[in-house]
């Protein structure tokens, strides 16, 4: 998801802007690997910065799997994504952060 536009015309077509799919990844979990404007606009149409999928992995730990994120995993954090999240094995946000190297996240 690359586009606000797209986000916008998702919510738009959805009973509510915090759709699942059938793991539980939300709008969100897709728009974090790819565009900071379609996270922001996904946020203020009403997905919660912390949701998370069945698994428990949350939007931040899908920021925190690839390079390059960082805008997106504060912009997560300064709207409400919890820092000290689990999945339900017990793998934390930082665990995430050290596992992928991201450096940014760590220190």
């Amino acid at each position: 998801m690359k586009h606000p536009a797209v986000a916008s015309w998702l919510h738009d077509r959805c009973s509510e802007a915090s759709y699942a799919d059938s793991r539980g990844e939300k709008f969100l979990h897709q728009a974090v690997t790819e565009n900071v404007e379609c996270v922001q606009r996904l946020i203020d149409l009403g997905v919660k910065p912390d949701s998370a999928d069945k698994t428990g992995w949350s939007v931040l730990h899908e920021a925190l799997s690839g390079p390059g994120h960082t805008p997106i995993v504060k912009l997560l954090l300064d709207r409400g994504a919890k820092g000290d999240t689990k999945t339900h094995s017990g793998w934390s946000v930082l665990h995430t952060a050290k596992d992928y190297k991201y450096k940014a996240a760590i220190t």
